[in-house]
């Protein structure tokens, strides 16, 4: 079996070198990592031909394209820090990372971050230019540790607070799913009785000829309604989804919308206190990292 010679960081930035036996460098790599070691440089140790990381990017089987998500960014955050404090320099870091990636879409984002930095960008101007990954505040912050020099505690503390913010809203949605999933059920209830079960009660009502109190009337109304109008309240409840979305897009709508929710008993002063949570956690991080207080203030609002 071939063997293959490699240079490699472990978990605490340390570098690693050694000799594996394996079929091919793709294994090569895979066994590396099952022992939470990230290949640098890979070569065959049978022969001459030398094949590095850089340069052949580690070959891993690409999967379907996806989205990038913030678990690719916090991954990605967390293994620049590890090859930064082992000496390795940023264009490589990038090279190496954006052949490791699984996603198509994010190993794209990395090549041109790293095409950027090649051609004398700085590291946050390259990543400012893809705001749909980057967030101004992770961009901020990358620039602030390019200027103090401390570039791998920044993004330390930015992987650490992206990963407390993705934790914080896990909370919020594990506390809200109970109570939708009861309001779910109760709308549904309430249109499988109004569709099917009023109408039934009625023609018997009518036969009786007895008279109704004012809500049965209102109620047999109203299923009478969505048996011969069911198409226009599709239409309506359209359009006013519609509608609200545009509106809830505009500043004063958001404003407005916001404000809404946060006067929404127990719902709202739960959204109140993530919120604060959130800020906190995002001014402590930018605040260390030497951003003034005023930039702060607006990157955050």
């Amino acid at each position: 079996m071939p063997s293959f010679k490699y240079v490699a960081v472990n978990d605490h930035g340390q570098e690693v070198t050694g000799i594996l036996e394996s079929s091919s460098i793709d294994k090569a790599s895979e066994s590396l990592e099952s022992q939470n070691l990230m290949p640098l440089h890979i070569e065959d140790n049978s022969d001459s031909k030398t094949k590095s990381a850089s340069n052949v990017n580690v070959p891993i089987t690409k999967k379907k394209r996806k989205k990038v998500t913030d678990r690719d960014v916090i991954d990605f955050t967390r293994q620049l820090v590890t090859l930064l404090k082992a000496g390795v320099p940023i264009l490589s870091s990038l090279e190496t990372l954006s052949g490791q990636a699984e996603n198509p879409a994010w190993s794209e984002v990395l090549i041109e971050v790293a095409s950027d930095i090649a051609a004398g960008n700085d590291f946050s101007e390259s990543l400012g230019k893809h705001p749909k990954v980057f967030s101004e505040l992770y961009v901020a912050t990358v620039k602030a540790g390019e200027v103090g020099g401390v570039l791998d505690e920044v993004l330390g503390r930015i992987a650490l607070m992206m990963q407390r913010d993705i934790d914080i809203r896990k909370s919020v949605k594990g506390a809200m799913r109970y109570p939708i999933m009861v309001v779910s059920m109760m709308v549904i209830a309430f249109l499988v009785l109004t569709a099917f079960v009023v109408p039934r009660f009625a023609g018997i009502f009518e036969q009786i000829g007895m008279d109704l109190p004012l809500p049965t009337m209102i109620l047999i109304g109203l299923a009478n309604f969505l048996k011969k109008f069911w198409w226009l309240l599709i239409i309506v409840l359209g359009g006013g989804i519609t509608a609200f979305t545009m509106y809830t897009n505009t500043d004063k709508g958001e404003y407005w919308w916001d404000g809404f929710i946060l006067k929404v008993p127990v719902f709202g002063n739960l959204v109140l206190k993530t919120a604060i949570t959130r800020f906190t956690k995002m001014f402590e991080t930018l605040s260390r990292s030497g951003l003034p207080i005023l930039q702060i203030f607006v990157i955050t609002t």
